[in-house]
């Protein structure tokens, strides 16, 4: 039952993308219709292309997400790249500081990166 339910929502959520509804009132309407947790919503906005911007302002505003559990989960389970979580996070409306602290706890500092593949 549950991956009938997983399908309509994807279904459901492509078909308002499609019409031109924006990721957060997508967002809402998985809430609403599916009671869906924030993780399941941002997987299905993922694969109905909505962008690493769009789900991660939908973290922020709708599941009230801090910055580093945004960058968390798009690293551990959505798989993007430093700076596609860089770039998210900062048109979320975070300060350049705490995703600077963020990206360098996760990925390390570019100092850390050189070390490693040409030794210090």
């Amino acid at each position: 039952l549950a991956l009938v339910f997983d399908l309509a929502a994807q279904a459901a959520a492509a078909i308002l993308k499609a019409i031109g509804f924006v990721a957060t009132i997508i967002a809402q309407a998985l809430i609403d219709v599916f009671n869906f947790a924030a993780e399941a919503v941002a997987q299905i906005l993922n694969v109905i292309g909505a962008t690493a911007n769009e789900i991660a302002q939908v973290l922020k505003d709708v599941f009230g997400f801090a910055a580093q559990a945004i960058a968390n989960f798009f690293n551990d389970v959505l798989g993007f790249a430093q700076e596609v979580i860089e770039a998210a996070l900062g048109f979320a409306g975070f300060a350049a500081s705490v995703v600077q602290g963020i990206i360098e706890g996760i990925f390390g500092s570019i100092s850390d990166i050189f070390c490693g593949i040409f030794g210090c």
